[in-house]
């Protein structure tokens, strides 16, 4: 079966998509801009490979390796990228104490005798 018009039909949405997020990221957030950039030129190449050729032409080959091309190394470097600064973003941002018992031992050394945790309380 031929699923080209469906492919590239996909490939439009997501490309729209992708333009209208990077339009709305903040000027600063350079990472999800690249990220961004890199995914839209990967899905742009394949487009174009599919919509030419008929089908996307895989020609880089490493052993033990599936065979894939500069846009899908483009796709994937992106998704890899994303999740690595997902997962500093998440590891900067988890809090020292975990549960209330945690904060409580983790203060008794700076509170006063019988005030353990009394700044956790709500």
């Amino acid at each position: 079966q031929n699923f080209t018009l469906g492919f590239l039909l996909i490939s439009a949405v997501v490309l729209v998509g992708i333009l209208i997020y990077y339009w709305r990221l903040p000027p600063g957030d350079w990472s999800a801009r690249l990220g961004l950039a890199l995914v839209f030129g990967g899905a742009i190449a394949n487009a174009y490979d599919r919509g030419v050729k008929g089908s996307v032409i895989d020609f880089i080959q490493v052993p033990h390796w599936p065979i894939f091309n500069v846009a899908d190394s483009a796709i994937v470097t992106a998704r890899s990228g994303w999740r690595t600064l997902i997962a500093a973003a998440l590891r900067a941002a988890r809090p020292v104490a975990t549960s209330r018992r945690t904060a409580d031992i983790c203060c008794r050394s700076s509170c006063s005798p019988g005030k353990a945790g009394a700044r956790f309380n709500a």
